[in-house]
């Protein structure tokens, strides 16, 4: 019987591989196209919610949580600008928030997008603005 190191295999609950490099695995070249955490997002993902209709809220999927934030662009403003990045596999997404104050209700927006290594590059390159 042939032992086995768990550590060096894929692990089908994370989506994760501690030996390898997201970037350069032949099995899985893109980062986040195999990952357990962010692999079911899809580039863009868009929620809305207005008040008095819930009926038409959307929300973003379960898995757009879990991204943790790098670099949050504006920390104090009422709207969310932040470079997160997947635990998983080391993805990069732009979350932005947006709202607009009614008087028969708010309507307030979420949008997550996933970004190539060089757009996030772009975004810790320049504190405060975004290229994506």
């Amino acid at each position: 019987m042939q032992a086995v190191n768990v550590g060096d295999q894929l692990s089908a609950d994370s989506g994760t591989n501690p030996g390898t490099d997201p970037g350069t695995d032949p099995v899985h070249p893109e980062p986040g196209r195999w990952c357990g955490i962010c692999g079911e997002l899809s580039d863009e993902e868009w929620a809305r919610q207005k008040w008095g209709w819930p009926e038409n809220n959307t929300f973003l999927p379960a898995a757009a949580h879990h991204p943790i934030v790098v670099r949050d662009f504006d920390p104090y403003a009422s709207r969310k600008r932040q470079l997160q990045q997947c635990p998983g596999c080391g993805g990069y997404f732009l979350y932005q928030t947006d709202y607009e104050y009614l008087a028969n209700g708010s309507e307030d927006e979420e949008h997550l997008t996933r970004l190539t290594d060089e757009e996030a590059a772009g975004c810790l390159d320049r504190p405060g603005q975004v290229q994506a």
